[in-house]
């Protein structure tokens, strides 16, 4: 059951200086920007949603930009 609870939550697949992802299977577009913007903390960055996930698509793509 616990697997199950932590594939639907919203997670960071992947980051660098450039781009985040992040999934999110419940669409939870405040969730995922305030994860994509903690990672950009780390390149003093910020993250800018490219792409949002919708009923087919489970990622949220940012772009990160300098402050």
């Amino acid at each position: 059951m616990l697997i199950a609870a932590e594939s639907c939550a919203t997670d960071v697949v992947t980051s660098n200086p450039r781009s985040v992802l992040v999934e999110s299977w419940w669409m939870g577009g405040a969730e995922a920007q305030k994860m994509a913007d903690a990672e950009m903390r780390k390149y003093s960055r910020v993250a800018l949603m490219r792409l949002k996930a919708d009923y087919d698509e489970t990622n949220y793509v940012f772009e990160c930009v300098d402050r």
